[in-house]
């Protein structure tokens, strides 16, 4: 039995009605690789004017008993030379036909597309010792819509090319994502891209105008599945969340993420089973709090709110234990300590907090919540600084004059009622006395770090004392420190530029635009990403008056001004001309941060 030209002939015959392909296939099995191929026009009559692509083929024939019954999918072994010559040919569209040994009239026609990127995911997946692999191939279905998908699959993916590679950052400059598939897909739920599963391609159009087939197995989410931002108030006890994010997870089901730790399932209509909740354990002490206080709501109600509406669910099984309730009520103590103390639990890592930082933060729970009496005699105030993680609070232990009882308050709380001196020279019969602000006390290596800063009450500090020589400058140094701070701790940075801009601009109200109010201004807009041409303006006029030595410090101004400007070489001959003194102090003021210079500057002349 002739299998080879039998099987070319079941091909040719399914592909017989399809009058606007032409096949030039090969019944002798002599052509190396490939049978040959066939020609796909747009329309009828065939010619070369409308000839869309030409397709390159493979026919195998395959003897089977009588009464075998074939399957939707069917396997053939293929060996890995033979993977390796299809991938150097663009691909090849792969035919396998099932003839039955008594009656080969009876025959079964099998394709699979094995394009390029498919080709190279199989033999990745190849272990280097498997001379051969078996591929998957789907029944042939006549059908006009599969047969004309097929083959423009078949085209498009010999723009597959291994040699150009893909950079994923590509996706960034997406205008849009094409799919390409030999047959119909539901996009209306989550949608993997399989090599073994579906005949595919991916291109990806550039908003540059340029298009690039994606490699790879990669799934695509119906926007509904795709987590998306609500205005959702989610309630339980008295613990909020608000504006939760929401995805669909099934056709019955929607999940509600109020945080990294804790998620909702809800049901998508209004006759489906009840809700469920999963908890994680946050390393964050505010997270974690608000996280399990939710959670232990939710188990002693059996519900929780959203946007006001109740959603109750069975909650017998989820009884956490005494384990769980123990540890959030320590935590819940040294939550409402640091809140107390005008502190974000949410920097603070429990992961960070050792036992014994544990219990000196439980002491001061009893101290400075439940007003447990100090017990030790002291003779006058002093500061205490506590510990907590990479973190501290500054406190200071103060005599109640009511009861006449010691007591801690927080170095910067509005009801201490204390006010701060700095002495120079203290052994000079000449020694000068400042008025300060608590915060001056605070080192600057401390200050990014010092969790209770009360940072709302900073201008207010100033301010009460602003008629005190000095008072100026050390507003101006704060200012330098908080920039700095901002520059040290990323995840406080929006808090100190937010406050060291108000005191910064409350020195122009008070002092009008001096350039070194100015320059802090700039530099601060620039962090934010705001400084603008009209800035730039300005800033060009201040440097120009500096070379001109209109200004106090021109040459330090000049500087600050070219860096503002990203004017690298100018920045760098204006350092090059100042004293070493000058240079170790621009080194040590925030704008030393923003320099972009391609060189790096020397620490001296």
């Amino acid at each position: 039995m002739d299998t080879e030209g039998l099987a070319v002939n079941a091909v040719e015959s399914s592909l017989f009605t399809h009058s606007w392909l032409r096949s030039y296939i090969d019944k002798n099995d002599r052509t190396p690789l490939t049978d040959g191929h066939i020609d796909v026009h747009s329309s009828t009559p065939c010619t070369n004017k409308n000839l869309r692509g030409r397709v390159t083929v493979q026919v195998k024939g395959k003897s089977v008993d009588n009464g075998y019954e074939p399957k939707e999918i069917e396997s053939f072994s293929l060996e890995r030379t033979v993977l390796q010559g299809y991938l150097h040919s663009k691909g090849v569209l792969f035919f396998l036909v099932l003839i039955n040994k008594k009656d080969p009239s009876v025959r079964t026609v099998y394709c699979t597309l094995l394009n390029p990127f498919k080709i190279k995911h199989i033999l990745d997946q190849l272990p280097e010792t498997q001379a051969s692999i078996t591929i998957r191939l789907s029944r042939f279905s006549t059908h006009r819509d599969v047969v004309e998908s097929l083959f423009a699959l078949a085209i498009q993916t010999q723009q597959e090319s291994l040699s150009l590679g893909f950079d994923p950052k590509l996706f960034a400059d997406a205008q849009e994502v094409i799919l390409y598939s030999d047959r119909k897909v539901d996009l209306e739920r989550p949608l993997t891209l399989n090599y073994e599963e579906l005949n595919h391609s991916l291109i990806l159009h550039t908003k540059t105008g340029l298009a690039f087939p994606v490699p790879g197995l990669m799934t695509i989410y119906p926007r509904e599945y795709v987590e998306q931002p609500t205005d959702f108030i989610v309630q339980s006890g008295g613990f909020t969340f608000t504006n939760p994010t929401v995805k669909k997870v099934s056709e019955e089901r929607h999940e509600i993420r109020l945080s990294d730790g804790l998620r909702l399932e809800i049901p998508s209509r209004e006759a489906s089973a009840g809700g469920s909740i999963s908890l994680s354990l946050s390393d964050s002490l505010g997270g974690r709090h608000k996280d399990i206080g939710f959670f232990l709501a939710c188990v002693d109600t059996g519900s929780y709110s959203i946007s006001e509406r109740e959603y109750r669910f069975d909650a017998t099984g989820l009884e956490p234990g005494d384990e769980l309730r123990t540890h959030f009520d320590g935590i819940d103590r040294i939550c409402k300590l640091l809140r107390a103390l005008n502190v974000d639990p949410e920097l603070v890592k429990l992961s960070e907090i050792t036992d014994k930082r544990e219990r000196q933060l439980h002491g001061l729970f009893e101290a400075i919540i439940e007003n447990a009496e100090f017990k030790d005699n002291l003779e006058r105030p002093g500061r205490v600084l506590q510990p907590i993680g990479r973190w501290f609070l500054e406190l200071i232990l103060v005599m109640d004059e009511s009861t006449g009882n010691w007591k801690y308050l927080s170095l910067f709380s509005p009801d201490l009622a204390r006010q701060f001196y700095m002495v120079e020279d203290e052994d000079s019969p000449e020694s000068k006395i400042f008025r300060i602000t608590p915060y001056d006390v605070i080192d600057e290596e401390r200050l990014p770090f010092t969790l209770n800063l009360n940072l709302e009450r900073v201008v207010e500090a100033y301010a009460e004392i602003f008629d005190y020589p000095e008072t100026s400058t050390r507003a101006n140094h704060m200012v330098l420190k908080l920039i700095g701070a901002a520059d040290t701790v990323e995840e406080r940075r929006k808090e100190f530029l937010d406050v060291a801009g108000r005191l910064n601009d409350w020195l122009i109200e008070r002092e009008g635009e001096l350039p070194s109010h100015m320059i802090n201004r700039w530099q601060l807009l620039e962090r934010r990403g705001k400084l603008n041409d009209h800035h730039r303006l300005q800033i060009r006029a201040l440097r120009r008056a500096a070379i001109r030595s209109e200004v106090d410090q021109s040459d330090k101004v000049a500087f600050c001004c070219s860096v503002l400007l990203c004017d690298s070489e100018e920045a760098d001959d204006l350092y090059a001309g100042l004293s070493d003194d000058d240079q170790a102090s621009l080194r040590a003021w925030p704008i030393w941060a923003l320099r972009r210079s391609d060189h790096q500057l020397t620490a001296s002349r």
